[in-house]
């Protein structure tokens, strides 16, 4: 059993004022959905077995699945206003979007959800917090959350998903670690890239999305040993080897105990997270190796035609001074 919270609304309150940072993401996932039987009970079961809440659908209610199996009921009035039938598929219904607020849990927490009833959260998953003036705060498993939301900017712009993106080395010069932590946000979200760098022997990687909030609390998790980030430079394996797959195979070990493994391979930078197989190792790396193929590409494009465009506007200034 986690941490027994009285008053929900008061420890979001706490969390904020202490510093803590929402989050912003928005409903991705598609979900099918039917009406709910008066009395008729919903245990809300995680992926890994976890219980998370229990609740009784009332008139009006509807009972909706995600795409991973967990059922939950939502009431007639907030289905209505967060879903609708998707055109492509009637059997399913699409979120409407717009950007929710949440909390990602540091530890296991216990608390009464606004229908009634207990729900038991652990470290790591997330709780809504956008209508926490009303005390309308509930929580999703971790797994769950991220196969049904995606990240967003405040006023609901999806951002790119960051699995599959090249990756740049920053250089940090000698310096205040704010400084060199807040140079990473900048290029990450400039390149669309995550950026790495050993700051004070300290691995840390900057994704596009992050603030400089949020890089300095993933470092302060670093050191403290919550995450795991190793460097793996390839490039040995795998001329010893001649084989991606092979180097696939070593990365795929290295992540059971790392969080991220960044990897370098024929010239790519890419990423394993925690869990990976090598056949995801492999489809990352090639998906990586096609981005930075198709930014070549476009950037060679953009230097072959900067003579022609140079011509072009001296042309119309040419025009314009007559």
């Amino acid at each position: 059993m986690g941490k027994k919270i009285q008053d929900i609304k008061k420890y979001v309150s706490d969390l904020l004022a202490n510093g803590k940072q929402v989050e912003y993401y928005a409903k991705t996932a598609r979900i099918s959905a039917r009406p709910g039987v008066v009395g008729e009970k919903i245990v809300t079961t995680l992926a890994n077995g976890h219980q998370e809440t229990i609740n009784v659908a009332k008139a009006g209610d509807m009972v909706a699945t995600n795409p991973g199996g967990e059922q939950y009921v939502i009431s007639a009035e907030t289905f209505k206003k967060k879903y609708e039938i998707d055109p492509n598929n009637p059997k399913v219904y699409r979120p409407k979007g717009g950007a929710q607020q949440f909390l990602r849990l540091d530890e296991d927490i216990d608390f009464v959800a606004p229908w009634g009833e207990d729900m038991h959260m652990k470290s790591g998953d997330f709780i809504n917090v956008t209508d926490r003036e009303k005390g309308d705060i509930y929580g999703i498993g971790q797994k769950e959350f991220f196969e049904t939301y995606g990240q967003c900017s405040p006023d609901g712009k999806l951002l790119p998903k960051t699995k599959n993106l090249p990756g740049i080395k920053y250089n940090a010069p000698a310096g205040p670690m704010l400084n060199a932590i807040t140079k990473m946000v900048d290029i990450a979200n400039k390149e669309n890239s995550f950026v790495y760098e050993s700051l004070n022997d300290t691995l840390i990687v900057v994704e596009p999305g992050m603030s400089v909030d949020d890089a300095m609390n993933l470092l302060h998790e670093i050191r403290s040993g919550k995450k795991k980030i190793i460097f793996y430079d390839a490039i040995l394996d795998y001329l010893a080897a001649r084989d991606v797959r092979y180097v696939a195979n070593i990365i795929e070990g290295m992540a059971q105990d790392n969080d991220i493994v960044i990897s370098k391979l024929q010239g790519t930078v890419f990423r394993a997270f925690k869990g990976m197989s090598a056949e995801d190792v492999l489809n990352a790396f090639e998906a990586v190796k096609k981005i930075e193929e198709l930014r070549f590409a476009s950037q060679k494009l953009q230097k072959d035609q900067k003579p022609d465009a140079l011509a072009a506007q001296y042309l119309q200034n040419q025009n314009d001074n007559r």
